[in-house]
């Protein structure tokens, strides 16, 4: 059994730019996600641009986290490339985790749902180093934020793997951010 997941592993070999690319675009996409997400939240409790202003202020300047603190431009503009740099690196991660893990290449659900896993366990890190950053915003909508994050990187890694164009990858993405909104 050993050898013959040793040899899974060794066929499955995309190219390095295959699989920085299915970094990027994952990364991007999930951050992405997550932003319009929280910019449609916002904005139909009639503050948009509050929770990435709110994370920015509280995690860049040390605030203390407060659902009234005012929108920020330049903290909703920082936080932004540093989400954006945290979701390309996880992307990353996922990458490579699903080159040498096979079963993640089997499953249509294993990778989203170990990103989900590896989310929401950086959620209760976040929730341990500032208290109550994550009450502010609402726990309810992190997890969902989470759990679009993973499935849209999950997805696009997966497909970008196994040399989908680019036109299918867009479609992909398209479809599951319909299936949120």
């Amino acid at each position: 059994m050993y050898q013959h997941a040793v040899a899974c592993s060794q066929a499955f070999k995309p190219s390095r730019d295959r699989a920085v690319f299915a970094a990027l675009l994952s990364g991007a996409y999930a951050s992405a996600g997550v932003a319009l997400l929280f910019l449609a939240l916002d904005a139909f409790r009639g503050d948009p641009f509050l929770t990435p202003s709110l994370l920015g202020s509280t995690i860049l300047l040390g605030m203390q986290p407060a659902a009234d603190l005012p929108v920020r431009l330049d903290m909703v503009a920082l936080y932004s490339l540093v989400h954006l740099a945290a979701f390309v690196a996880l992307g990353a991660a996922a990458t490579v985790a699903t080159i040498r893990f096979a079963a993640l290449r089997r499953s249509a659900i294993g990778l989203p749902l170990l990103l989900f896993g590896v989310l929401a366990v950086g959620e209760l890190l976040v929730s341990a180093a500032l208290p109550g950053l994550v009450d502010a915003i609402g726990l309810g909508r992190v997890t969902l934020a989470n759990a679009a994050a993973a499935w849209i990187m999950g997805r696009i890694v997966r497909e970008a793997l196994e040399g989908k164009d680019m036109l299918s990858l867009i479609d992909a993405v398209s479809r599951v951010t319909g299936s949120i909104s």
